[in-house]
Formats: C-alpha cells, structure tokens, sequence
C-alpha cells in the first residue's frame, strides 16, 4: 500500500495544484449535498429515489473518477491535456452514472447469486412463487436458497429479480411462515422496494448518513409488505411468528 501511495504521489500533487479538477470535484460534492438536501425535504415515488440514489452516488465518487483519469493521463499526457475541463466532465459524469447503474443493476446482484452458496430451487416452492407473482401481476422472480443456517430472506428487483431465503430459515419456519415470509418479499417487488432497499444499502457503504434518507419510506415499505402477507393469508399469525423465529437468532 505504502509504495502504491508513493507511486502515485506526483499524480495526487498533479491533481491536487489542478485548479480544474478541484472546481470539478468541489461542484461535485456540492451539488451531491444540495441533491441530498432537496430530496429529504420532499416526498418522492420509489423510482424517483432510486434514480436519486444512483445519481447521488455518481455524483460522490466522481472525484474519485477524475482523479483516476489524471493517473490514465500520466501515461498519455498529450492526448488528455488536449481535452478541457468541460470535456472531461461531459465524459466523466455520464460515465460514472452508466457504471452506478450497471454495477447496482446487474452486476452487484449477478454476482451476489454466483458469488454466494445458493442454488435455484425449481421444485413446489417455485411452483408457488410463480403462482403467487402472477396473481400479483408481477414477472417471476427466480427463486434461491442460500447455504447459511442463519434465518433470512430478502429479494432484488432489477433486470434479474431473485428471492432469496436461507437454509436455516427453510428448516426453522413451517410452511405457512415460509409462505408468509416469501409474500412480504414479493411485496417489495411488486412496489419496487427491493431496488430501494439495495440502493440504500449502496448509500451507506459510500456515506452512512446518507442513508438516513430512505429510512421513514423503507419502514413504510415494510409495514405494507406485511400488510399483503397478512391479506394474501387471512391473518398475521404466521408472518408475526416467522418475525419472532427471525429475531431469536438476530
């Protein structure tokens, strides 16, 4: 690590004395900040704040973005030095976006199924989910169990939708509270909360406070995920004991 910093110090010096890329990079930071604050003080649709999430992230790692770029350009100084400030933030920004977007949409969740010990579950458990999706007009997510005796359960709602729910919990619950429990995550599908939910997960890795943001309409979210288990089954009586099970291993 030290001789990597030791390396790249006349790349930092460079960007540092760069009156351009710090304009850049402090309009960056401002303009995430005014984003962030205009966004807590309104109310938004869930796909408007997943839009905010990714093009506040964008907007934070920026920075970092051209300061990569300067160290591209150590290379080829003539060809970068031939391209001006707004140029470079034409390509940048958009750029950065476009790699957000892709990394959260597909390729995070992509990796997270290959990367993880689950397999696809095709049997009457799917069966199920797919009847339970059509009833709700959704497109079917595939189904996962993860290798984890841990109980949990969760779902991504993107180009490729998943539910996932853990070996532990497949064995601790009994079928009515599996069913409960894989309702309520095709609830945050059904509204879009799963890519709410990732996104915000996404805010705090990169800024903890941001993620505050999300926190009064992720627990709306859930509040009416449960409140479509207990529809679709008559009753909250398994949804709450499955929550109980959950919360003894928490």
């Amino acid at each position: 690590m030290f001789e990597w910093v030791t390396e790249h110090v006349p790349c930092m010096i460079s960007f540092a004395s760069n009156p351009a890329y710090v304009g850049l990079s402090l309009a960056s930071i401002i303009l995430a900040a005014f984003i962030f604050l205009k966004f807590r003080a309104e109310q938004r649709s869930l796909k408007r704040k997943v839009i905010f999430a990714y093009g506040f992230f964008s907007l934070l790692v920026f920075p970092l973005m051209l300061f990569l770029y300067t160290m591209a350009c150590s290379s080829n100084p003539l060809a970068c030095h031939a391209m001006g400030s707004l140029e470079i933030a034409t390509i940048l920004i958009p750029g950065t976006l476009v790699v957000s977007l892709a990394a959260g949409v597909v390729g995070i969740p992509c990796l997270f199924i290959f990367s993880t010990k689950s397999r696809r579950v095709t049997g009457r458990e799917a069966r199920w989910v797919q009847r339970q999706a059509r009833r709700m007009g959704i497109r079917t997510p595939q189904l996962y169990v993860i290798d984890d005796a841990r109980p949990q359960a969760f779902s991504f709602s993107s180009v490729l939708s998943a539910v996932f729910i853990s070996l532990g919990a497949m064995e601790l619950l009994s079928k009515k509270e599996r069913e409960a429990v894989l309702i309520h995550e095709l609830g945050h599908i059904r509204s879009g909360a799963s890519s709410l939910k990732f996104s915000a997960l996404l805010l705090k890795l990169a800024t903890p406070v941001s993620a505050k943001a999300f926190h009064s309409t992720l627990s709306t979210e859930e509040k009416n995920a449960d409140d479509l288990a207990a529809a679709v089954q008559g009753t909250r009586k398994y949804l709450n004991s499955a929550k109980k099970k959950f919360d003894a291993f928490a």
